[in-house]
């Protein structure tokens, strides 16, 4: 008697044959097919300093509106990277990930994320006078 396999289950396992052969695009692919979230990726990916990268991977598994774990996993992302553009004095990057953060993944109103760039800005202001 033959065992029917589901589409999930052949899927995941040839993500991980081809993780064990050292695929170039395996990333990629987990990120199609949404099923296998790889934690040692996304930890070589903080510690290259890809955190661009780092957010479209896990963006591509997330979504603001799925729960409280999730906007937390994002929110995480959200702010290494802006703090990140802080920590090399780049705050127009900072302002930048702000502002696209909070319109494309937290949909938030405008005149909310407006009042969050003019607390930045008073903020380095302040900060670069000390």
């Amino acid at each position: 008697m033959k065992e029917t396999i589901k589409n999930e289950d052949l899927t995941h396992k040839i993500l991980n044959h081809l993780r064990k052969t050292n695929f170039a695009e395996i990333h990629e692919l987990e990120m199609h097919f949404q099923i296998q979230f790889d934690m040692d990726y996304c930890i070589q990916l903080i510690l290259n300093g890809k955190l661009e990268e780092l957010g479209e991977y896990i963006g591509s598994f997330f979504l603001w509106d799925s729960g409280k774990i999730e906007r937390s996993i994002l929110f995480q992302t959200f702010k290494l990277k802006f703090c990140e553009a802080i920590a090399r004095g780049e705050t127009e990057v900072a302002r930048k990930i702000l502002r696209e953060e909070m319109e494309k993944t937290m949909k938030l109103p405008k005149k909310t994320i407006e009042g969050f760039e003019e607390t930045l800005r008073l903020g380095m202001k302040r900060w670069k006078r000390q």
